[in-house]
């Protein structure tokens, strides 16, 4: 190559694009990392929001569910006043899941039956004993076992448990949260009285007692 076509070349070269754009091995390795830290960063962000989001989620949810379980189970109590109306002394002597609880609620679009447990959906498994209702008779001002008939609530979610109460107080004679008595026959509901029994987490258990 001639001496006089050798700078023309070299300024060319230097003009091209494509020779200027080609990133040299050293930065591609650069960027290839610096994406590598920018996707763990991405995880560790989507771990965290999964961990503190969805417990708080569930909260919400199961919040919003509350009243209508509460209504499903006022459905199921005015059922069971009827019973009361038989001109018997102990009118609920006989009741439980198998033979009146799981019949009546096996269509109900809230609680979830299987077999003869009844799920309340707002907090617990599901099963035995751990988020389920539970009918059984009861006694009620000293008239005898079956005068009365109660409903366990077990396992619920704190976030529901306040309104839980105050709803059912309605339709219930008396009242246990976690072994506390927050209605009874001479001591009326106070919701804030009932709130300071609630504690965190799915672990507060309730007795409705009706007749």
């Amino acid at each position: 190559m001639s001496q006089t076509l050798k700078p023309l070349v070299t300024q060319a070269r230097r003009q091209d694009p494509r020779r200027a754009a080609r990133p040299s091995s050293r930065g591609r390795h650069r960027q290839h990392g610096d994406a590598l830290v920018n996707l763990m960063l991405a995880v560790m962000i989507m771990i965290l929001l999964a961990v503190i989001g969805i417990p708080a989620i569930n909260g919400i949810v199961i919040e919003g569910r509350t009243p209508d379980v509460a209504a499903e189970l006022q459905r199921f109590m005015a059922r069971m006043r009827a019973m009361g109306t038989t001109g018997t002394n102990l009118p609920y002597s006989n009741v439980s899941n198998a033979s009146n609880l799981a019949p009546a609620t096996r269509e109900a679009t809230t609680l979830r039956t299987t077999g003869n447990i009844v799920a309340h959906r707002l907090g617990g498994t599901g099963t035995g004993n751990s988020g389920t209702v539970s009918l059984a008779a009861a006694n009620l001002a000293g008239a005898g076992l079956g005068s009365a008939y109660s409903l366990t609530v077990t396992d619920v979610h704190d976030k529901a448990c306040p309104t839980l109460a105050s709803i059912m107080s309605t339709s219930s004679e008396e009242m246990t949260l976690n072994g506390n008595a927050i209605k009874n026959t001479t001591t009326p509901y106070n919701a804030a009285d009932a709130q300071q029994h609630c504690v965190d987490g799915e672990n507060n258990d309730f007795v409705f007692t009706a007749r």
